[in-house]
């Protein structure tokens, strides 16, 4: 390597070493090559993680500058939103691992715009540009780039619309449930307006430590379609729920109701969205809370 740098003239910091882990079965003697570029200067990358039976320790054994993502998972994840959430998953395991990731064999838009929502710190692909054996500056990337920002802005938005749209022919139903909660302080009498609204799964109380007061309130409807095997999880009474965004996000903006993001309930095992209303009652603070389902999102792509 040594030899190779001085008749090419290139400086170790401008190599990337990439190993294909897979190809070496002697996990020391891989340690003890990644140490050797280490030394000389090089930066070292794992190569099509993600591919065959990549596994995340090789990340948290090896310590790479970089792991590329193999082109299967951003393939897969420009058509599917469910895999769209798992790459993004992916990159931020990734980067608590120290590493940069870097997305490959980018080859349409739709793809470059799955691998920018996903955070990852570089893509490659053909999309943006052919292998050369020239470096060569192309002023049309920087347009291309700020045309996907622009574009993933635009989506966003129409993300967040529909977010606030879901809610808002919600928000009667909800207002009115939390004000006969705090005139009547009676839980156990509420959620008979909500459960009117087929898209209601449960309500359920929290105090200002996140503990949840009782036990949820089902839909009936909900119930009618749940699957049993999750039952045992449906409880929630002494469960403490801190760690949610609807409930320390109601905490910090008491008598403002709070929409969350969608995410995975532990309650039955689908995509819900939370909101959360903090109350005074008898210089107490609870807070109120309504899940409501979420479509499944793959099923809008068709």
């Amino acid at each position: 390597m040594r030899q190779l740098m001085a008749q090419s003239g290139l400086g170790a910091r401008r190599i990337v070493i990439e190993i294909l882990e897979s190809e070496i079965d002697d996990r020391e003697y891989l340690k003890h090559l990644i140490h050797h570029f280490r030394e000389l200067g090089c930066l070292i990358a794992i190569d099509d993680f993600g591919a065959g039976h990549s596994n995340f320790d090789r990340i948290w054994e090896l310590q790479p500058d970089l792991v590329k993502l193999d082109r299967s998972l951003v393939k897969q994840a420009a058509k599917s939103l469910k895999i769209e959430r798992i790459l993004t998953g992916i990159v931020s395991l990734i980067h608590e691992a120290g590493s940069l990731a870097i997305i490959e064999g980018v080859e349409t838009e739709q793809e470059a715009m799955v691998a920018i929502s996903s955070n990852a710190d570089m893509v490659q692909g053909f999309y943006f540009a052919m292998p050369s054996a020239d470096i060569v500056s192309d002023k049309g990337f920087a347009d291309k780039m700020d045309a996907l920002l622009h574009q993933q802005q635009n989506v966003r938005s129409q993300y967040n619309r529909k977010l606030q749209q879901h809610f808002y022919d919600f928000r009667e139903r909800y207002d009115a449930e939390v004000r006969f909660f705090e005139e009547n302080k009676v839980f156990d009498q509420c959620g008979h307006k909500l459960f009117e609204d087929e898209r209601v799964v449960r309500c359920f109380l929290l105090d200002e430590n996140g503990y949840q007061i009782g036990k949820s309130l089902y839909s009936p409807k909900y119930t009618e379609k749940l699957d049993i095997r999750f039952t045992p999880l449906l409880s929630g009474d002494n469960a403490n729920w801190s760690h949610r965004h609807y409930h320390y996000r109601a905490m910090q903006n008491p008598g403002v109701s709070q929409i969350s993001r969608p995410y995975l309930s532990v309650a039955g095992s689908h995509m819900c969205i939370t909101v959360s209303h903090a109350v005074q009652l008898d210089n107490k603070t609870m807070v109120f809370c309504c899940d409501l389902d979420w479509p499944d999102e793959d099923l809008s792509l068709d």
